[in-house]
């Protein structure tokens, strides 16, 4: 296929014409020979041909140029981020969908306004910062601010602008980053809200390698038996139990821990009462329950430990045992014969008389 001629190469094929007929004097009684017409006729349907084509050709470029600016809009309009076009001043001259969403009205109402009456007054001066970045570095440069909303909300988000190639522009993109910040937000408070709980509760709280190593305690247990974070860690478990308990816990643990790991779908408490050295050489008791620690795939990788302070309930109980033996030690030294009776009359309890009483009877 021949090339499309240009509008030039028509002008020029009309001249020949119009000389060819000069050159043949053509009259009213005059006529063209048959060669010269056949030549002539032909020359003028190759070039209606080819002016055919051409517009042809303009037709389809015009197609594809409209579908690419279509596609172009698309994706300017719906992108997931908002894109803005600033002057040097900072006044807004192009946004798209989404920049018009995130600022909360149509597109119409923020053209030729400056874009930092949308800004909070806290991260205003971030923004007239980043804004003279741009065109001084001419590189890309990045900022996080606050978009005010009227009655709405404060908006979040990441900004990174870039000068033009003209370098009389400042191209934005923003992108909403208010979900990422409410969940910083929320995971320090929950952290705070932790700090606080673990640095104020009576309990205690531990955790223990595999091998039974403290790997971290809680402010609680610092308070409550004198060792640091630091100590603790290196502490051996001789001089972490007393003798009886560490023979009971290591007992236990030998003979629970191996059920334990093996039943993936259930870890059962083991609840033990033990005593504990504290850092001034005195000791504790704690109810202590450990618990089992599992990954995603279902493999121990800590034990939990929680204990509650029961030294005083220790001593209670230690002092009425002592109590209770004294008591049956006069009883048993008193001759006669002691029972007790309900309200039903059943006997509860006796003692029976002494040999030598019931010799005498």
């Amino acid at each position: 296929m021949r090339k499309a001629n240009t509008k030039s190469e028509h002008v020029n094929l009309r001249q020949r014409a119009e000389d060819l007929f000069k050159k043949k004097k053509v009259t009213k009684d005059s006529q063209l020979s048959k060669v010269d017409t056949l030549k002539l006729i032909h020359e003028l349907e190759v070039h209606q041909i080819e002016l055919e084509l051409m517009n042809e050709e303009l037709i389809q470029a015009n197609q594809r140029a409209t579908a690419a600016a279509d596609k172009y809009c698309e994706l300017y309009d719906f992108a997931p981020s908002g894109h803005f076009t600033l002057s040097r001043e900072g006044k807004i001259i192009e946004l798209n969908l989404f920049g018009s969403q995130l600022l909360g009205k149509e597109r119409s109402h923020y053209i030729n306004k400056h874009f930092g009456l949308f800004i909070s007054k806290e991260t205003r001066p971030t923004f007239n910062i980043f804004l003279e970045k741009v065109f001084q570095s001419k590189t890309s440069e990045k900022c996080e601010l606050e978009l005010i909303h009227e009655g709405n909300p404060p908006v979040n988000i990441h900004l990174s602008g870039i000068i033009s190639r003209d370098e009389a522009q400042c191209l934005l993109t923003a992108t909403d980053i208010t979900e990422r910040i409410q969940a910083k937000k929320d995971l320090q408070e929950s952290e705070e809200k932790y700090r606080l709980l673990a640095e104020h509760m009576t309990d205690i709280a531990w955790l223990m390698d595999m091998g039974f190593k403290v790997t971290y305690q809680s402010p609680s247990s610092e308070k409550l038996r004198g060792f640091t974070s630091e100590e603790i860690k290196e502490l051996p478990m001789e001089k972490n139990l007393a003798p009886e308990s560490l023979k009971l816990a290591m007992e236990s643990f030998n003979r629970e821990m191996p059920v334990i790991e093996a039943n993936i779908e259930y870890s059962p408490l083991i609840i033990l009462e033990l005593e504990y050295y504290c850092k001034d050489g005195t000791t504790i008791w704690l109810e202590s329950k450990f618990s089992l620690l599992r990954n995603g795939n279902g493999i121990p990788f800590s034990i939990l430990g929680e204990g509650r302070d029961i030294s005083a309930r220790r001593q209670v109980e230690k002092a009425l045992k002592s109590s209770e033996s004294h008591a049956r030690a006069l009883l048993s030294a008193i001759p006669d014969m002691m029972f007790m009776l309900n309200r039903e009359g059943v006997y509860v309890d006796y003692k029976a008389a002494s040999e030598d009483l019931a010799y005498q009877t």
